[in-house]
């Protein structure tokens, strides 16, 4: 069976501290060099990320570089409207490749009701505490995924070309969407653990808490037109879910409690059930990657997380509210 050609997307937005190993370990890739593009979709850095791209390229020039003012969503859909390969893959420029990443992909898609795969998930800068932390419970999930899934981020995917494609009117949460749509239409996005990416996860509490609220805010819309997959999705576990709403309700028992102070009790219950489920988490987290001074920030990562995700939520929930009304 012939190899097929890949393009390889990469979205960018001051990403120079990364975007240097980022190319160099897909020009280092085990798949052959004249069968892969590189675009790098920038969205007009404000440091060197663009300059860094150039200088890759001006040495080898399978690396393309599209300055581009949209959404990530956007991008992706412009730099496909000028290729023609058979598979699209993407990574992040704040991510790295193993070297047998995009063999182990495309492997296992040769089967015509595979639509795409995906792989695993590491973590690359693991001298930062609270990076590594986070990398725990994001590679734990991977880990504990099905062969077949509902979905994968654009960190770690490869698709067919026929199926990439993208909603430009969302700036977070389209490659769930994406990955839905094809599930939709009753073809496999398929698991490959031998797939695997290096990513440069959050240094810092701000930056992380603003990464999570986005997401939630933006998988409102996707939930609503995807209903299914609300208790369904392979990436995100219900116990995930069922956080938001929960704090949710003790937020409103807890303002309650001021005209009937027994709503505090139910507030109480809820929260001290939370707070020993993340302390569960943290600690079978530490333990299973071997890691105890991790714990702290395992705590941390979870609780900032599930407080990111309920005000993003209810955030969504009421802005597309309002644009149903206007409707």
């Amino acid at each position: 069976m012939s190899v097929p050609t890949v393009t390889v997307i990469i979205p960018t937005k001051n990403n120079s501290k990364t975007i240097l190993n980022c190319l160099n370990s897909l020009l280092d890739l085990e798949y052959p060099k004249e069968l892969v593009s590189i675009h790098v979709a920038d969205a007009f850095s404000t440091d060197d990320t663009a300059e860094i791209v150039k200088k890759c390229q001006s040495i080898n020039p399978t690396i393309k570089l599209h300055l581009i003012n949209a959404n990530i969503a956007e991008s992706y859909n412009q730099v496909l409207r000028n290729t023609n390969s058979e598979i699209v893959a993407f990574l992040d420029g704040d991510a790295k490749a193993d070297k047998k990443w995009l063999t182990s992909l495309v492997s296992r898609m040769r089967d015509h009701r595979v639509a795409g795969a995906g792989g695993i998930v590491l973590t690359a800068n693991e001298q930062s505490s609270l990076a590594k932390a986070i990398g725990y419970e994001l590679t734990d999930r991977f880990l504990k995924m099905p062969e077949v899934c509902t979905r994968f981020p654009t960190v770690n995917l490869a698709v067919k070309r026929e199926f990439a494609r993208f909603d430009g009117d969302l700036p977070c949460a389209h490659d769930t969407e994406m990955c839905y749509e094809i599930t939709d239409d009753r073809k496999q996005l398929v698991y490959e653990k031998n797939a695997k990416v290096y990513h440069y996860h959050r240094e810092t509490l701000k930056s992380f808490w603003k990464q999570q609220y986005n997401y939630a805010y933006y998988a409102v819309r996707i939930y609503a037109r995807h209903s299914r997959y609300l208790l369904s999705d392979t990436k995100t576990s219900r116990i995930m879910l069922i956080q938001p709403p929960s704090i949710l309700l003790a937020m409103v028992l807890l303002l309650l409690s001021f005209i009937q102070p027994v709503f505090a009790w139910g507030a109480f219950l809820i929260g001290l059930s939370l707070l020993a489920y993340y302390l569960a988490s943290s600690a079978i987290l530490a333990f299973r990657f071997k890691d105890v001074p991790a714990f702290p920030y395992l705590i941390t990562v979870l609780i900032v997380r599930a407080m990111a995700w309920t005000l993003g939520g209810t955030a969504g929930v009421i802005e597309f509210t309002k644009d149903l009304i206007a409707k």
